[in-house]
């Protein structure tokens, strides 16, 4: 009785773990198993990428900065008087309303 208890077992380890090898060459072959280097690689050019947004967007910030108070003194000097008007600074960051209460 044990031993057969124990073939049963050993049957099913097996052809469970043929499914799983099974299933695994399947994907492999249609590609949807990625190498851990190609997987490293693959996310440090997205990190790579989105740094190179994050240089790209501060030095616009930085130039819209450098850029904004001369022509925002141009635009207050010229014609008509009755334009309207801009802050000189950008206005300070939306305060929470009172999260006490």
């Amino acid at each position: 009785m044990d031993a057969e208890l124990i073939k049963f077992f050993l049957g099913g380890g097996v052809a469970i773990l043929l499914g799983a090898v099974g299933k695994f060459i399947y994907d492999l072959i249609q590609g949807r198993v990625i190498k851990e280097d190609s997987a490293v690689a693959q996310w440090r050019g997205i990190a790579e990428a989105r740094l190179q947004e994050i240089r790209e967007l501060k030095s616009e910030l930085q130039w819209y900065r450098g850029f904004y108070p001369r022509l925002w003194h141009a635009y207050q000097r010229l014609p008509p008087d009755d334009k309207e008007k801009f802050p000189v600074v950008p206005p300070p960051p939306d305060q929470p309303k009172n999260p006490s209460v």
